[in-house]
């Protein structure tokens, strides 16, 4: 089942009304409303978003089933959960979540719906929904933020955006006939109903741009991922579908650069090439640690290091063999790369979790941690890097070292 969440706050109920008067009868899909009110609040939400809506609306109950081409409403002051298809209510959220119900309820509906979910967030102040933007992402669904210009209070959808997390950001009419679309062909629409998966044609033009202006080659890599890449900059960009955004991309530069750069973080993983790294893991690390002496450390060098997963990789690799023979880790990587940005990212070591799709589950429990915003690289595996800017061509090179990796250089 395909379920959505929208929230909202203040100023919220025009864009409810603009959203559930352009969202057609049937679309199978379940919907979910929260609206930040107080629990002695005598609210008429639902009676008014019935009168807007073609579906069918109610108050949410505790014990209700979930059910589609219906919109289930959190009552006032309720804090709303879903687990196996059942609804769940309680008027007292944990603390951390006292003001908070969107990201709240979050937690559970990432779960619930994984893929099958979207989240939309509407006019309102503060950040309620930016942190649960990130779980609906890591699970792999899709975020909506309603344009803040045309919001009466844009504080929620802009943290959304700054936070970057929208995929998509638009009016709420076009955000219901893009839901819509999803419910009914599997595939949002961009603005002018036009589905999000490209004829082969457009989506190849638009990697032959990136190809010939960032010099990327990435004929490896997963459609649906550079999909989802193009999709999220088309949305904040309002480019109305897939031809109007390659046409924006031919005319302006520096979009095409921020494509690049998306592309490039999106599709780089750890542990990239099982084989590769099976051959350092069993040959070159044994090889390279058993030689040190008790004071010495393992010495590595990873050229063009991009946004870190392959630093992270190769200091992970290195701690494991110590580690295996009862030994403190003595390691240490230097990481370069022109990027500062790819840099800030890489300092910084959160992923979101397709980035860990090579990653064994016992590695991801030992040397990761998650959060809201995705699955960051413990401190103790920070601790063993220094990522530093530096260009290949006219800054020396580092010294002593046992193993230098520099495949990125050469895609």
């Amino acid at each position: 089942m395909k379920a959505t969440l929208i929230g909202g706050s203040a100023g919220s109920l025009p864009a409810f009304q603009e959203f559930f008067e352009s969202l057609p009868a049937r679309c199978g899909i379940s919907f979910f409303v929260i609206q930040h009110l107080s629990q002695n609040h005598s609210s008429q939400l639902a009676s008014l978003l019935s009168s807007w809506s073609a579906l069918s609306v109610d108050w949410a109950k505790d014990g209700e089933r979930v059910r589609s081409d219906h919109v289930h409403v959190a009552p006032p002051g309720h804090f709303m959960t879903v687990k196996d298809g059942i609804i769940g209510l309680d008027v007292q959220g944990p603390e951390p979540f006292r003001h908070r119900p969107i990201d709240f309820f979050c937690q559970t509906f990432a779960g619930e719906f994984a893929a099958d979910g979207t989240l939309v967030i509407l006019s309102g102040t503060g950040s309620d929904g930016t942190m649960g933007s990130g779980l609906i992402r890591q699970a792999g669904g899709k975020v909506f933020a309603q344009e803040p210009e045309s919001a009466q209070f844009g504080g929620m959808p802009l943290n959304l955006i700054r936070a970057g997390s929208a995929d998509f950001r638009m009016r709420p009419a076009e955000i219901a006939q893009s839901i819509h679309s999803w419910g009914n062909v599997g595939s949002f629409s961009i603005g002018n109903g036009e589905p999000d998966h490209p004829a082969d044609e457009v989506f190849g033009n638009i990697i032959d741009l990136v190809r010939m202006h960032a010099g990327m080659d990435m004929s490896g890599y997963k459609p649906n991922t550079l999909r989802r890449r193009i999709e999220r900059r088309m949305g904040l960009m309002h480019a109305h579908g897939y031809r109007e955004y390659l046409q924006l991309l031919r005319q302006d530069r520096t979009e095409l650069s921020r494509l690049a750069e998306d592309l490039l973080i999106g599709v780089t993983s750890f542990f990239r090439d099982a084989e590769a790294f099976r051959i350092v893991e069993q040959e070159v690390v044994p090889e390279i640690c058993s030689r040190k002496t008790e004071n010495e450390f393992a010495r590595a060098w990873v050229a063009g290091c991009s946004t870190g997963e392959e630093a992270y990789s190769i200091a992970i690799l290195l701690m494991e063999w110590f580690e295996s023979k009862g030994m403190a880790p003595r390691v240490q990587v230097f990481a370069t790369d022109v990027d500062d940005s790819a840099l800030k990212v890489a300092r910084e070591g959160v992923y979101e979790k397709e980035v860990l799709e090579n990653v064994p589950q016992g590695m991801i429990q030992k040397y990761f941690e998650e959060g809201s915003n995705g699955f960051r690289v413990r401190k103790a595996v920070r601790e063993k890097i220094v990522f530093a800017s530096h260009n290949l061509i006219s800054d020396p090179p580092f010294s002593r070292l046992d193993l230098v990796v520099c495949r990125n250089l050469l895609i």
